[in-house]
């Protein structure tokens, strides 16, 4: 009964600080004193990974620990905020269910640090178009080696003004992206401008894998607004992991993924695409026949061949190293002029997100997993640097 009442009180002294700082709480936990209470570990994972309570907080060297599901609105934004530490890098994820409770293939991923002492973290994530309960995740990047301990978590309502606070902190804490936009940018959105200026709420579809969910969570359209007094943008990670044109072009899959969303505007990107133009070039006919959003094309950013500034080394390895690395690079060369060439001859908007990344990355002087989560994901600080380059893309033109 005293270890009950315990955890009570600790939680109720997390909801007040949450009730603190203008928020009401949709979710808060603390103290694990009398154990895990309705969190759960799944799946067992690698042979040695365990999950276990002590110590008043969560532990795992592989199994998941999962939050109960909370109650969500779509397109709202929550913060997150819990403590940690971890003998190595630490993962944590919002996942979404629809009103049936079915799990949504769009979720937020992101990372933490190691640290040999418990630290405080805040994060932030949009609930889907379909989500009405959501579920944190915590676990490992690296099983079994690896532990992460949990001590607390939360989650309350964020307005977008906030939103916007904390991208700009996280932003603040990295090199200055030094990309500019092109001046012709825009010039094929014009709807998409003229509302934005307006300040009405635009619907924007973004269709592609896990580097598209990734670039989704981002906030990037947050940042956008504060460019447009008034406008809204609600962006829909209509996503697949792993998952191109090739896949979205066939049995009318775009009625799926796009159509029933009624965009104003799509965007196409990521790096499942597999340098199909043609895959492209039929989604956004399909798309056209039926709807008439403004579509912006993107090149793939990050990816599965690491660090853009090993790249030249890796080059002129002999053997299948090198040749895999040139014939990569060439492929991506090819695929970038055949997306501009779609994109000017379909009347669409380009974007090189790619180059302006690597770019980035070649000059920030920081190492490039401090991006990361994962060897092809980014973490909150990649997902600012893909923010930065889209919101001065979309920001007026002089």
């Amino acid at each position: 009964m005293q270890e009950h009442l315990t955890f009570v009180v600790v939680a109720l002294m997390l909801v007040s600080a949450f009730a603190a700082r203008g928020a009401e709480p949709v979710f808060a936990s603390a103290a694990f004193d009398a154990g895990p209470g309705d969190w759960t570990s799944a799946p067992a994972g690698a042979k040695g990974a365990k999950a276990e309570c002590s110590g008043g907080a969560l532990s795992t060297n592989g199994p998941r620990w999962q939050s109960p599901t909370f109650p969500v609105q779509p397109f709202e934004f929550y913060r997150v905020t819990f403590r940690a530490q971890g003998t190595g890098p630490g993962m944590w994820a919002a996942v979404f269910f629809d009103r049936e409770g079915q799990p949504l293939a769009s979720d937020h991923y992101s990372g933490f640090d190691a640290s040999g002492d418990e630290l405080d973290h805040e994060a932030i994530f949009c609930a889907r178009a379909e989500a009405r309960t959501a579920q944190l995740w915590f676990h490992p990047l690296n099983s079994p080696q690896d532990t992460v301990r949990i001590r607390s978590a939360g989650v309350v309502a964020a307005e977008r003004q906030e939103v916007a606070r904390w991208a700009d902190a996280v932003y603040r804490g990295l090199p200055p992206v030094d990309w500019q936009a092109p001046p012709e940018r825009l010039a094929r959105l014009p709807r998409t401008i003229e509302a934005l200026k307006a300040g009405k709420t635009l619907r924007v579809v973004m269709l592609g894998d896990s580097i598209v969910n990734d670039t989704g969570n981002s906030a990037w359209n947050v940042l956008v607004e504060r460019h447009y007094p008034g406008a809204r943008l609600d962006v829909v990670a209509s996503v697949r992991g792993g998952t191109g044109c090739q896949y979205y072009q066939a049995e009318n899959r775009v009625e799926e993924y796009v159509i029933r969303y009624r965009p104003d505007l799509l965007i196409v990107g990521g790096i499942s695409n597999g340098f199909d133009v043609e895959a492209i070039r039929s989604v956004i006919r399909q798309v056209r026949a039926k709807i008439s959003p403004e579509i912006l094309l993107m090149t793939d950013p990050v990816g599965t061949q690491g660090d853009p500034r090993a790249w030249p080394e890796r080059m002129v390895q002999p053997g299948k190293a090198g040749l895999e690395t040139r014939r990569y690079l060439k492929n991506v060369g090819d695929y970038r002029v055949g997306l501009q060439q779609l994109a000017d001859a379909e009347g669409c908007e380009f974007l090189d997100i790619g180059t302006a990344w690597q770019s980035y990355i070649a000059r920030c002087g920081k190492p490039y997993e401090f991006f990361l989560r994962d060897p092809v994901h980014c973490n909150h600080r990649g997902h600012q640097v893909l923010a930065k380059i889209l919101e001065r893309h979309f920001s007026p033109r002089e």
